[in-house]
């Protein structure tokens, strides 16, 4: 063991270097590694701890109610904010810590966690400004402390997030902090602009084996839950009820499609849009996203596109799919090149970065935007009207055409219709399954087809999977038809090696009658 003493004015230098495991003594201390005690200045301004590597920090003297748990290291996120120095904060690097050695001793049975958020901090923010967001950060967590039981640890998760874990609490005993937390913060309020209050999530550590980012990601969901069932409340999620779990499905098939993204596993499938005059019209492929899971599975974009939407991630994967198209539609030669139909979610169509993207993509690979077309959903293309109409007319100018998807199922007026810069309308495919049997959707789908070629548009029947529908389809004047009937979706890169299908089509096309 070395001990070192430096005198200096109004401060003492302390260094204590302990040899790893020497005389099998164990480390005393949590923030010894390797035996190195950090050098420690006392003075009467506070403690300067050193830490090795180069990280530092500042603590203020000890609270009275200090939490049990690992003494907190400076995060590299939050450095430099106020809320660092407050001695009763954990960081999350501790905090994760702290929350294996609870799971470790039992599976983390009796103890809760407890998902904080402050609601429209960023409103705060803008109508105070940043500096006085940063002390009513501070004056949340210091009232979260002080109002914590015994054995509670508090972290600070960044922005306007905190949680709490409130070690062999029980439920009951749980809600009732989290409301006293809600009213004492609520207090604080002195704006007039400004209501003060917490979204709280509250789920039992023991329930996701072991898995601690799976538990505060749950507890994240349950206080997201908490804001969308109005905010300045606690939502309780313990023992998983069926809202939670598919909170939780949706997490797991993010992470799933984050890993088949990065290993290759995200393929482009096609299906065909078959023309119902072939000597009029051609096909058109429309590009269809699939996972394929490690055991060689495929996975629907129904498993994992509600989590991609909910959590803002749409624009890079319509990138990542745009990027994939426009690159195999550069394989061909030009005159070769089949027309193609891209999907483009709702989120992406307010993305501003979008319509520069596709510019520099499809002139890099030196494509026909004519031969291009993107489908949006009527429901997208009503989320925001105008945003909506200035990117479809903006690519309408540069040649790609536009096809409303679901048409029929949503709220748009025949005025934004006929304003619309769509060149297609493809029908719901709930108006087109088992048509033959439904009289009341075979008049629905003459209508909408009716007023589509009245507004100069072409129409795209969906879920054709019987030959009686598309005899009605036909019949109707239904421009074009896609379902099972037609053909299967397919890997894209198989697109042209099966010869049999465009003859398979025109001979189904000849089995059924034209229209009159």
């Amino acid at each position: 063991m070395l001990l070192a003493l430096i005198l200096g004015p109004g401060s003492l230098f302390l260094l204590l270097y302990l040899s790893p495991g020497a005389g099998g003594h164990s480390l005393p201390s949590p923030l010894l590694s390797d035996g190195l005690l950090p050098l420690v200045w006392l003075s009467s301004l506070g403690l300067l701890l050193l830490l090795p590597g180069g990280r530092h920090g500042v603590a203020q003297p000890e609270p009275a109610r200090r939490p049990e748990g690992p003494v907190p290291r400076p995060d590299i996120e939050t450095a430099g904010h106020p809320l660092t120095g407050q001695g009763y904060l954990l960081d999350k690097y501790a905090f994760t810590r702290h929350l294996a050695r609870l799971v470790g001793r039992n599976g983390g049975r009796g103890h809760l966690l407890l998902y904080v958020d402050l609601d429209q901090f960023n409103l705060f923010n803008t109508l105070y400004g940043l500096e006085q967001g940063d002390r009513l950060l501070a004056s949340v967590g210091e009232v979260i402390r002080r109002n914590l039981p015994k054995h509670s640890s508090l972290c600070w998760h960044g922005e306007d997030e905190f949680v709490v874990v409130l070690e062999h609490c029980p439920k009951d005993r749980a809600v009732q902090v989290a409301e006293t937390i809600r009213q004492r913060v609520a207090e604080l309020n002195t704006r007039p602009l400004f209501a003060l209050t917490l979204s709280m999530g509250l789920v039992g550590l023991d329930e996701f084996d072991g898995d601690i980012s799976a538990a505060l990601n749950a507890a994240d969901m349950a206080a997201h839950t908490a804001k969308e069932l109005g905010r300045n409340r606690l939502y309780v999620a313990c023992n998983q009820p069926p809202e939670m779990s598919q909170r939780l499905l949706q997490v797991s098939s993010l992470s799933e499609l984050s890993d088949a993204m990065q290993e290759g596993r995200l393929r482009l499938f096609c299906q065909t849009i078959a023309p119902l005059n072939p000597q009029r019209d051609e096909p058109i492929l429309e590009i269809l996203l699939r996972a394929q899971n490690r055991q060689g599975q495929w996975i629907s974009p129904g498993a994992f596109l509600p989590a991609v939407e909910r959590f803002g991630l749409s624009l890079p994967l319509d990138i990542w799919v745009i990027r994939q198209c426009f690159q195999w539609l550069h394989g061909f030669p030009p005159e070769q090149r089949p027309r193609v139909s891209i999907n483009l979610s709702g989120h992406s169509l307010n993305a501003p970065e979008l319509l520069e993207l596709i510019k520099g993509e499809y002139r890099q690979q030196g494509l026909n935007p004519a031969r291009i077309c993107f489908e949006v959903t009527e429901t997208a293309a009503m989320s925001d009207k105008d945003q909506a109409k200035r990117l479809l007319r903006e690519l309408d100018e540069l040649g790609f055409a536009i096809a409303l998807d679901d048409f029929g199922t949503g709220h748009c007026s025949y005025a934004y219709l006929r304003d619309l810069p769509a060149r297609f309308l493809k029908i719901d495919g709930v108006f087109v399954r088992q048509l033959e049997r439904d009289p009341v959707n075979q008049e629905l789908v003459a209508a909408i087809n009716a007023m589509a070629h009245a507004l100069g548009k072409r129409t795209i029947a969906e879920f054709v999977e019987t030959p009686e529908s598309l005899a009605l389809l036909r019949k109707i004047g239904v421009d074009y038809a896609q379902g099972f009937y037609l053909g299967k979706p397919c890997l894209l890169e198989l697109h042209g090696q099966q010869e049999e299908q465009p003859q398979r089509v025109e001979d189904l096309l000849e089995a059924v009658p034209c229209a009159a």
